[in-house]
């Protein structure tokens, strides 16, 4: 059946920590509940479920292929879920997490590989060894999620009506935080047409439940690889922190704040909120102030 597949990979853990239980990677969020999947399912994999009195979710069917218990969402039905995969390997197993609906809420940040998805669709979109009919870049770029580091924030996303080169999106290199992309992968007939990634991957393909094993792996094979490297080695030069050098920046922040000390700082929301649905926001703290979304 055809289906939308959102997906995570968990951290791999450092050296010298305990391994990776899945299980912490989910947050224990309301009702969320785990639910017993078929034993003789060709991988190993955790569901967790968390409902809500909404109508019935077009992904429940697909769930239902692997659970060994029926869910009983008819009444309740499920706003989200996380579907956790093992993947086997030589150099240390890794989990894919596949979020249905607003399961992406359940998963820690702090457990997420940052920009996993982004290193998927640009391997997808540039293989290595790919001949070549010029010096630049094939035509497979869709969008561009980028932020400019400057003094002021500036997030934009830039789409094109069709595929174009890297070039056309006027991306500078030496300032801009490539955030995610959508872009056309070399093959189509086992990604779909179009790709999205940040951290997160995200495509619209034809499978059973029974073959998300594979899919995880063959997720895991096209992140390890560093295709990207020959002709967006640049996406490395400006990345995200590592986490824990934001919780030592946080903490710095909140030591700011309760002093008082305002200067410097720029408030940007962590989401697009749409310019049409909301004009500006205030803070409860400072009265007849406000801020463009």
């Amino acid at each position: 059946m055809s289906i939308d597949l959102t997906a995570y990979l968990l951290r791999d853990p450092a050296r010298g920590r305990p391994a990776l239980d899945p299980g912490r990677a989910v947050a224990p969020v309301g009702r969320a509940a785990s639910v017993p999947l078929r034993p003789d399912l060709p991988f190993e994999a955790h569901l967790s479920v968390l409902p809500s009195t909404s109508g019935r979710p077009e992904w429940q069917s697909f769930l239902e292929q692997g659970a060994a218990v029926p869910l009983n969402l008819d009444k309740s039905a499920a706003a989200g879920a996380v579907l956790l995969v093992r993947v086997p390997r030589d150099e240390g197993d890794r989990w894919v997490a596949f979020t249905f609906g607003l399961g992406r809420y359940l998963l820690e940040r702090d457990w997420l590989e940052r920009g996993f998805g982004l290193r998927v669709c640009l391997n997808l979109a540039y293989p290595r060894g790919e001949a070549l009919g010029g010096p630049t870049l094939p035509p497979r770029l869709k969008t561009i999620n980028a932020n400019t580091i400057e003094e002021v924030s500036d997030e934009t996303r830039r789409r094109a009506s069709r595929s174009v080169p890297l070039e056309n999106f006027g991306i500078d290199v030496r300032r801009d935080l490539m955030a995610g992309v959508a872009a056309y992968p070399v093959d189509s007939r086992e990604w779909g047409k179009v790709v999205q990634g940040a951290t997160p991957f995200r495509h619209s393909t034809a499978l059973e439940f029974d073959e998300l094993g594979d899919r995880a792996r063959r997720l895991v094979e096209v992140w390890s690889g560093d295709d990207f490297r020959d002709r967006f080695s640049f996406v490395e030069h400006i990345r995200p922190i590592d986490d824990e050098r934001v919780n030592v920046l946080e903490s710095i922040v909140l030591h700011l704040l309760a002093s008082d000390d305002h200067g410097g700082f720029d408030l940007v929301p962590p989401e697009d909120l749409g310019s049409e649905a909301v004009a500006a926001f205030k803070l409860s703290e400072e009265a007849g102030t406000s801020y463009n979304p």
